[in-house]
């Protein structure tokens, strides 16, 4: 009997041990996370301008990681669930330093100009914090279900293969039209830019062509008209501007004001991705014929990203090689043969950065195995593929 008391009073003895030491790592690890947002993570610039598309998004993240700090200090329940949960390592890790205020405006600048599939994790992370709303804990659920939903979208196969198209953020100024909006159209109402009809109620949350959109300076138009003119947009600068008051489609100001919703619209054609890694498989580019290897989705997105110049400079210089007489004495046709043998050689060096990569080995990899690329230098004329133009796809 002596001995079962003995054990029992051992056992709690240990459950006490182990929940003193849970409580001081739990306390540990406040404490570190404290250090970091007053310092690392933490934007020292006190007032920022409110119409500073940039700025804007600084100061909401600095709010978020303001409310987070004081939370943590006070040892808020909600604050205590994210750090037992590791939910601030998902938030905050993939961050720079951002206490230099050059360095931050930078990284927001680059990053509201390109489509979300396109954005660094530090861009995807930033702006995740920056656009949640609601109470912290309903901020903190946000950014975790944005972080998943990114990387349940953004690695879809096929989709990886192809460049999304960046004019998708001059769209983001526009919205569907609710039933108890007061700007909604009223029965009979027209588009103002091919007078047809809008779509009845019932089909306002669909995606047909009448459907009503609301731009940010308060115009409506159909769908169909806004995509129409979405994609004949070659103005200076590449600005969705509204086709009645001229005034930005992403944040309603006018053109003159916004400097922060400006794309650089690149007309040049470029090959897939994919026709790339079917080259690589070619006779000609192999450095052994036993030799595979597999390349993850977050692997491949990072390769369709780096690659992006060069796959638009193959293309021309591919479709010339292929139109020109291949007369090895014009010097015309040597430098675009020199400029191709260039840019493969810039290509095959991220593929082997890609390669070095970690391989996952679960269902995010493609599977798409390959031999190794780093034999020859150029494919020859008479085994180059067709080059055609590839599909614009808004992914």
């Amino acid at each position: 009997m002596a001995d079962l008391l003995e054990i029992d009073y051992n056992t709690n003895r240990d459950k006490d041990d182990l929940k003193s030491i849970h409580t001081a790592n739990q306390e540990e690890r406040i404490r570190k996370w404290i250090h970091r947002l007053e310092g690392k993570y933490r934007i020292k610039k006190e007032s920022f301008n409110p119409k500073c598309a940039v700025e804007k998004k600084m100061r909401q993240f600095k709010q978020f990681t303001e409310d987070m700090l004081k939370a943590l200090k006070e040892r808020d329940p909600v604050a205590m669930t994210a750090v037992h949960r590791w939910d601030l390592e998902v938030i905050y890790l993939t961050l720079p330093d951002l206490r230099k205020f050059g360095d931050v405006h930078n990284l927001v600048k680059e990053a509201i100009k390109k489509h979300p599939y396109s954005r660094t994790c530090a861009q995807r992370a930033f702006l995740f914090i920056a656009d949640a709303d609601g109470t912290l804990q309903q901020r903190i659920a946000h950014i975790i279900a944005e972080q998943d939903r990114w990387h349940a979208e953004a690695l879809k196969m096929p989709d990886l293969l192809f460049d999304p198209n960046h004019a998708v953020v001059l769209c983001e100024g526009l919205t569907k039209v609710r039933i108890d909006d007061p700007k909604k159209p009223g029965p009979g109402d027209v588009c103002p830019v091919c007078t047809e009809q809008f779509a009845p109620q019932a089909e306002w949350n669909g995606h047909g062509d009448n459907a009503p959109v609301l731009a940010s300076c308060g115009h409506i138009f159909c769908r169909g008209c806004l995509r129409l003119w979405g994609e004949s947009i070659q103005d200076a600068g590449g600005t969705f501007r509204c086709p009645l008051c001229r005034k930005c489609f992403a944040c309603g100001e006018a053109v003159e004001d916004c400097r922060y919703h400006r794309i650089d619209i690149d007309l040049r054609m470029r090959v897939p991705l994919d026709w790339v890694l079917k080259s690589v498989r070619s006779r000609d580019l192999c450095f052994t014929k036993n030799t595979d290897f597999s390349i993850s989705r977050r692997a491949l997105r990072k390769l369709r990203e780096k690659t992006r110049e060069q796959r638009g400079r193959i293309y021309y210089l591919e479709c010339f090689l292929e139109t020109s007489s291949q007369n090895t004495e014009d010097a015309v046709y040597q430098y675009h043969l020199r400029e191709s043998k260039k840019v493969w050689l810039e290509i095959r060096r991220w593929l082997r950065l890609t390669e070095k990569g970690p391989v996952v080995p679960d269902d995010s990899t493609t599977h798409m195995n390959f031999h190794d690329p780093w034999r020859s230098t150029y494919i020859e004329p008479s085994s180059r593929p067709h080059v055609g133009p590839q599909r614009s796809r808004s992914v």
